[in-house]
């Protein structure tokens, strides 16, 4: 039985702990196992030790919502990569990380994952970053810049062997320093 889309309401309860698919399902043909490292992560570096009582609440209280964060985002991935019959709603980080895809904007660290879906499927036009825009000189500069880089792409084009050329010459020279190969039967 292929497991179904959805998450528990909490990933921790009492002594019990969901990672994994346990924890929550967006997509059984994409998953990538990520998010059970990253609540793995979490698990252990804020594992109560016995006897924390209360704080062992806190801990649980702030894995769930990690938990559920972290299946929110794959929901959003697979509302961007998918065309449904019924499109939901993206949430509103993934809306902000599109509007900022839109805009140009660098990626943070955080809608990274979105931004890179975003890059192969809606690629933004041709457009100098903002912050190159409120500095000419620095516009000017880098397109100087990339001139002599494709230049320097051109001579190198023009002056170096294709690899055909490069093999045929690299296999027709003797080794240097070599004697005949042949097996010895002394």
């Amino acid at each position: 039985c292929a497991p179904r889309p959805g998450r528990p309401r909490r990933a921790w309860v009492h002594n019990c702990v969901a990672l994994g698919a346990a924890a929550g399902v967006t997509d059984p043909l994409a998953e990538d196992h990520a998010d059970t490292l990253e609540l793995l992560d979490l698990l252990i570096r804020d594992l109560p030790s016995p006897g924390d009582g209360p704080q062992t609440g806190v801990t649980a209280a702030r894995f769930n919502e990690a938990a559920a964060a972290r299946h929110e985002r794959a929901l959003d991935l697979v509302r961007l990569r998918y065309p449904l019959e019924h499109p939901l709603p993206l949430s509103a980080a993934a809306r902000a990380a599109v509007d900022a895809h839109r805009a140009g904007l660098s990626p943070t660290p955080a809608d990274l994952p979105l931004r890179t879906l975003l890059a192969a499927l809606a690629p933004r036009p041709a457009a100098p970053p903002a912050a190159l825009s409120r500095h000419p000189g620095a516009l000017r500069a880098a397109e100087e810049h990339f001139a002599r880089i494709k230049r320097h792409q051109q001579t190198l084009l023009e002056t170096l062997p294709t690899a055909h050329a490069y093999l045929t010459r690299l296999h027709a020279a003797p080794l240097s320093g070599s004697r005949d190969c042949a097996p010895s039967l002394r």
